[in-house]
């Protein structure tokens, strides 16, 4: 059996859209020529193109199989508040750079605000064009020298070493995202993270750019296998490259992405995200019809699904979609690949951000978890995470669990070292590859 679902990666919609590459950079200014340093930010848009559980360790694979989902929250009713209608965050981006370019006093800091209101900026407190120790920052908050050890690890190294660390093991994930939540401010290195721009996928697989919509353009893995894993869904699947194109190779397999921006797995129609006021791409049933079709010819060895599942309402009356019709909507796409003879799994969707980490980040460099962190589950975008588990279980479908590789009872949006989300709802693709071997702990019981 399989599934499908689809993002393009320059649609506003699909997780706030892949703004292109945010540079953040960390300068002084003089002022009235005494050598009076403060902070001045400069932000680039180069390019448009876009693509939980408890606090405890333990083997971060464990939850594999369609068991009922560890999220047992109330995330049905369909009258959730939701935020008020925004532009997109490119537009929002924009509107910030334009006042942040006029700053030159650290009076007021406008940009990235959680809560709405602008934030004092004081710069002694921020190093923003200031020396501190090297040491002083989110990786001295860690409580164990143990986490500490890993965190280092995990980011290579603090002077910013560009070689892409080793994957961490289940063991050290879970030690890096239980202490995550005891990060309040950004390390130097984090800086460096921070200032080299939005870390998504596309800028390691370009084929992926405006999606992949034939079989033959986004093969990834073990090229030559006769094998091969079909990853069908939106931007949502699409992030998850930097992990399963290594696992992939390692498993002999070769790897087809089939993917669409802004349209989901489940077969739900007369949708839109939150922010926009039309119908969002009437074509995915078609796209979601002709995918599945090819996806039938093809017979993978497996396919794995996987969709953007927060901020998106019902055109009618902008109300939530509830658990139940969400959970329909994907048996309905699963159920397109009875009679197949290959595996399905879906991969459970990850938090979405209240505000766009890196610029929350930018503006609050040393009060990351009052301003910058989230609920695990979020109020404000709750996911559906809950129906995902449902239609797993009724379908027997595998449902890989992804939660906990980033969440305890909160979400914090610096894990180890690393920037763990490049805009509000998309996993960056440093942290994705990170996530290597317990990617492949789940894809090889899987497959």
């Amino acid at each position: 059996m399989t599934w499908q679902g689809r993002s393009r990666p320059d649609h506003p919609g699909d997780g706030g859209g892949r703004l292109g590459d945010l540079v953040v950079r960390l300068g002084a200014a003089r002022r009235d020529g005494r050598g009076h340093t403060v902070g001045q930010m400069v932000v680039e848009q180069l390019e448009r193109d876009r693509l939980q559980g408890p606090r405890r360790r333990g083997d971060l694979i464990e939850d594999l199989d369609a068991v009922p989902v560890l999220l047992d929250h109330p995330l049905e009713p369909s009258d959730l508040p939701l935020d008020p209608a925004k532009p997109p965050l490119d537009r929002g981006l924009l509107t910030d750079v334009a006042r942040c370019r006029h700053l030159t006093t650290p009076a007021e800091y406008p940009i990235g605000v959680s809560d709405g209101r602008a934030r004092s900026y004081d710069p002694t407190l921020m190093g923003w064009g200031t020396r501190r120790p090297a040491w002083v920052g989110s990786m001295a908050t860690l409580r164990s020298s143990a986490a500490f050890a890993l965190a280092v690890m995990a980011a290579g190294t603090v002077s910013g070493a560009t070689s892409p660390p080793a994957p961490g093991t289940p063991t050290q994930v879970a030690e890096l995202v239980r202490a995550s939540i005891d990060v309040t401010h950004l390390s130097p290195a984090e800086e460096k993270r921070l200032a080299a721009g939005r870390d998504d996928p596309q800028r390691l697989y370009p084929a992926i750019v405006g999606g992949c919509a034939v079989p033959t353009k986004c093969v990834f893995g073990e090229t030559s296998s006769k094998r091969v894993l079909v990853l069908f869904g939106d931007s949502h699947a699409a992030m998850w490259l930097p992990a399963l194109d290594p696992v992939a190779k390692a498993l002999g397999l070769k790897l087809v992405g089939l993917w669409q921006s802004a349209c989901p797995v489940a077969d739900v129609t007369g949708f839109r995200y939150v922010g926009e006021f039309a119908t969002t791409d009437p074509g995915c049933a078609s796209w979601r019809s002709t995918t599945i079709a090819t996806i039938m010819h093809m017979n993978p060895t497996a396919v794995l699904m996987a969709e953007r599942t927060a901020g998106i309402v019902q055109t009618s009356g902008s109300k939530r979609f509830t658990s139940a019709q969400w959970a329909k909507g994907l048996e309905t796409t699963i159920g397109e690949f009875a009679g197949s003879t290959f595996k399905l799994g879906l991969v459970q969707d990850v938090q979405f951000f209240t505000a766009d980490p890196l610029q929350c980040l930018a503006a609050f460099p040393t009060a990351i978890q009052s301003h910058c962190s989230i609920a695990n589950p979020n109020p404000r975008y709750p996911g559906q995470q809950v129906a995902e588990g449902t239609a797993a279980r009724a379908t027997g479908t595998t449902l890989i669990r992804t939660l906990q590789w980033f969440c305890t009872s909160r979400c914090s949006p610096v894990i180890g070292g690393f920037i763990s989300y490049y805009d509000q709802g998309h996993v960056s693709a440093s942290y994705a590859r990170y996530l290597t071997l317990v990617v492949e702990g789940a894809v090889k019981r899987f497959v």
